[in-house]
């Protein structure tokens, strides 16, 4: 999807599967205002750096409760990245930024001023690079631990304020092999995030459930708790 001098909502989509011989992105936003909220972009292979989604002087910009896991680049540029924010201005919120086989997991560059808070970024060479002139702060971050730690969590010239709450631990994704990134039962993201005035999921679910705000795209509700048992 590519957008252009727009004023773009792009609300519960699933964005799977694709694969672009060119392009940028599987969400491709040039100069454009955007509500990004509730899509699912997974398994697409894209030829540029940005296999997921590439925000190009696009503000103000609003990224909720999206789950960006399992893109790919194909370019022969050694270093990609699954979200590339370039010249832009605006909020990450509750989102999941897992696996992506990317060199980074968010490139933040050309002064570019972005927020990202309630962020799982795990399993990325790099988790978040900031450049020179750009501009970054995160709270809370949930960084991987063991199989879905980041080889460095931040990197970069820029200024990255990673705020006083970050964890390391396992997302403990329900069946990430299988596609499937909610939050299971053991996740270091139960109750951890903070409240930004997001309400939902990104199935519709309401937040918070327990005590406090999951971090991430997904909220563990009540039937997705006591599933297992169910099912017995």
């Amino acid at each position: 999807m590519e957008i252009i001098n727009a004023d773009a909502q792009v609300i519960d989509n699933q964005f799977v599967h694709n694969r672009a011989s060119n392009g940028r992105g599987t969400v491709s936003v040039f100069y454009s205002t955007l509500n990004l909220a509730r899509n699912l972009i997974y398994d697409n292979t894209s030829f540029y750096d940005a296999s997921s989604l590439y925000l190009y002087f696009s503000s103000p910009f609003t990224v909720t409760n999206n789950l960006i896991v399992d893109n790919q680049s194909t370019h022969y540029w050694t270093e990609h990245q699954a979200v590339h924010v370039r010249g832009s201005h605006g909020l990450l919120l509750h989102n999941t930024i897992a696996r992506n086989d990317n060199t980074y997991g968010v490139l933040i560059d050309k002064g570019a001023t972005v927020t990202l808070t309630n962020t799982i970024l795990v399993s990325h060479t790099v988790g978040i690079s900031v450049t020179t002139g750009s501009t970054v702060t995160l709270e809370p971050t949930l960084w991987g631990t063991g199989e879905w730690s980041n080889s460095s969590d931040w990197g970069g010239e820029g200024s990255i304020v990673t705020g006083t709450v970050n964890l390391w631990g396992l997302p403990g994704f329900v069946n990430p092999d299988g596609g499937d990134y909610h939050l299971g039962p053991g996740s270091r993201a139960i109750d951890h995030g903070v409240d930004v005035g997001v309400t939902d999921d990104v199935d519709g679910d309401p937040r918070p459930y327990g005590p406090g705000y999951d971090i991430g795209a997904d909220e563990l509700t009540v039937w997705r708790l006591y599933l297992p048992l169910v099912l017995r």
